[in-house]
């Protein structure tokens, strides 16, 4: 696996700047986005790139550029010091406004006419970042749970939530659904929704069902996670509803409102990912739309169409911003009226996305690229290629630097250059403040959450910010690997060099 670092640090560029050739005829308004040996890449405002050499751009602009250069070598340099965390506060939470009164249970949500969406909108301006409000803190733990078929079972991501005792103890869990599929005759169902509790260490099943039950998401400020229910075996149809009772661990039921289509003569349509956005409202991909309902009152607040099938939207940590990716491009939506904020367009490939943990940048990935949009500082912070796959899942962010592919690659993004490969095959992984979440079927299932980079990832990780290290980026190959036991990571193929494998 290659890597090729772009020197992309934007924070600071000016927007829409107007360049001109050497000639004065000739102009182009655009953002410098990295230099390249002799010539400039350039960002136009329709997401298209254009390259220029130096030499034929005017006196002025290679006067620009020099100055870039020396500020980019000097902050943000191959093997510098890591960037320090961003200094964000949470914004106030987003509140929308509340039902004036509430449909039947069991009643049928509306999908409600699209959205008109405007052209070309350009490049998202500048942007407040949006973090989460909520912090989660836990320890290395394993905790075993009953055996899974990644294959047939329908398994959620783990979620983190936060409950308090009867003294108002604050204890972070990690919750997840889990539904067996396919049985053999005398096997009993099992739909369960489990809280695995790190002070006790043990599996907590807090509700059981003969019935369907898929988690989606988790509400923090009023201890209830929105579930889809009774759906089918592949989660066409059922019922968005909300599950209360965490403090007791005995979930029930409510505001069960049934999915649109969800008719006889229909086809059965398919929730494929769903968030809270405040208390009532939620935010839907269902088929190919994205619908803002109400789940009191069962009223859509607008639908946005045409998205593309096998896209994943993601949600900012505050819920300010939403991002729907298709192929080629990205569009960032305001989360409370989907009036669109902007589109990042790139090459023509469906991306994966998922937000920062401070809310501020935007990771876009494909198979082979990651690129990283920064809100505050409305360009490309870093743009990184591969050539072997990372995988076409959202990327994971380990802190305000790392990031985990869902191929396993350990990316660091100021150097531009994957640090380890853990093996996180048909495993979910989410992000759990510090540590991230694992949920694992090999070789025991269990639910195990732990540190990033490991230690022998970090010595190579602080190895590779020596000055002394010389490195040829376009051989340099990943510096080890690690497999899961059961209870700690074993490396393997472990070297800290520059010189190609040719296993690798």
């Amino acid at each position: 696996m290659v890597f090729v670092f772009f020197d992309v640090s934007a924070r600071g560029q000016e927007l829409g700047r107007v360049w001109v050739d050497a000639s004065g005829l000739h102009s182009i308004t655009a953002t410098l986005v990295r230099v390249e040996n002799d010539s400039v890449v350039l960002l136009r405002a329709d997401g298209g790139e254009v390259k220029l050499p130096l030499g034929q751009l005017s006196h002025d602009d290679q006067k620009y550029v020099s100055n870039y250069s020396e500020k980019i070598t000097a902050e943000n340099g191959l093997r510098s010091s890591p960037p320090p965390k961003p200094e964000v506060e949470p914004l106030e939470a987003l509140e929308l406004p509340q039902a004036l009164f509430e449909s039947a249970e069991n009643s049928v949500l509306e999908l409600g006419p699209a959205l008109v969406m405007a052209g070309d909108v350009g490049l998202p301006r500048s942007l407040p970042a949006d973090r989460s409000r909520f912090a989660f803190g836990c320890q290395d733990i394993n905790i075993e749970m009953d055996k899974l078929d990644f294959t047939d079972d329908r398994v959620s991501r783990p979620i983190p939530i936060i409950t308090t005792d009867k003294w108002d103890t604050r204890t972070t869990s990690v919750i997840i659904s889990a539904s067996t599929q396919v049985r053999f005759m005398k096997d009993t169902a099992r739909h369960q929704v489990v809280r695995f509790d790190f002070q006790d260490g043990r599996r907590v099943v807090a509700m059981q069902h003969d019935r369907n039950v898929a988690l989606l998401d988790h509400d923090h400020d009023n201890q209830r996670s929105l579930v889809l229910v009774d759906h089918g075996p592949v989660g066409d149809g059922g019922k968005l509803a909300l599950a209360e009772g965490w403090q007791a661990d005995n979930l029930r039921i409510t505001n069960a409102r049934a999915v649109p289509g969800a008719s006889p003569i229909q086809t059965q349509p398919k929730v494929r990912w769903a968030r809270f956005v405040d208390a009532q409202h939620v935010i839907v991909a269902i088929d190919s739309s994205v619908v803002l309902w109400n789940l009191v009152s069962g009223e859509p607040i607008y639908r946005i169409a045409n998205v593309d099938l096998k896209a994943t939207p993601a949600l900012s940590g505050g819920h300010r911003y939403l991002a729907i990716p298709s192929y080629g491009k990205v569009d960032l939506h305001e989360t409370a009226t989907g009036k669109r904020l902007g589109q990042i367009k790139i090459e023509p490939k469906l991306p994966a996305v998922s937000f920062s943990p401070y809310g501020d940048s935007l990771a876009i990935s494909t198979s082979r690229r990651i690129r990283v949009w920064n809100l505050p500082g409305a360009a490309l912070d870093y743009d990184v290629q591969a050539r072997e796959s990372l995988g076409r899942e959202p990327t994971v962010w380990v802190n305000h630097e790392l990031l985990l592919t869902s191929s396993g690659v350990l990316m660091s993004l100021p150097m531009g250059l994957p640090i380890w490969k853990y093996d996180v095959t048909a495993c979910e992984v989410a992000s759990l403040g510090e540590h991230v979440a694992i949920l694992r079927r090999e070789p025991i299932e269990q639910l195990v959450t732990v540190k990033l980079p490991h230690p022998a990832a970090q010595v190579t990780l602080e190895h590779l910010r020596s000055s002394s290290v010389d490195i040829d980026e376009s051989s340099w190959r990943i510096a080890g690997r690690s497999m899961w036991n059961g209870t700690q990571w074993v490396d393997r193929d472990v070297r800290i060099g520059a010189k190609p494998i040719s296993r690798r």
